[in-house]
């Protein structure tokens, strides 16, 4: 099938990490730009929704995300940062330009020269006050 055997083992996983290695794997899934070998985006709502988790086991991944991955207090400051994929990360290509018409890079699926540099780096700014993780 489309899903690894280490995709099936996520709930196992995630309830046997450590308390610190949760926000990291967390923030690795969901801002690091992780693909399949198929090229389809891997991220963590892809991984507890899509991949045939029974029920309990979406809800053991989402318990343990909740414990561990808590928000910063309101006495820190912070923002978040939004992007989306279309003429974003990657130049947009579709018949009616809707995601722009950009064809300055190749046209192959190939993101943005620089883009996750860049993505990285506005996160960085605050990985000390969050204990270098702030998702």
């Amino acid at each position: 099938g489309r899903y690894s055997p280490l995709a099936a083992a996520l709930p196992s996983l995630f309830v046997q990490m450590s308390a610190e290695a949760v926000p990291r794997c967390r923030a690795a899934l969901d801002s690091h730009l992780v693909f399949r070998k198929d090229g389809s985006a891997a991220d963590l709502r892809s991984l507890v929704f899509e991949c045939e988790l029974a029920t309990e086991q979406q809800h053991r991944v989402l318990e343990r995300i909740r414990q561990t991955c808590l928000p910063p207090g309101d006495d820190q400051p912070g923002f978040v940062v939004l992007c989306d994929v279309d003429d974003t990360l990657l130049p947009g290509a579709d018949l009616l330009k809707i995601a722009g018409s950009d064809r300055s890079c190749p046209q192959d699926g190939r993101l943005y020269p620089g883009v996750t540099r860049l993505l990285q780096e506005l996160r960085g700014g605050l990985r000390s006050a969050y204990g270098d993780d702030y998702t």
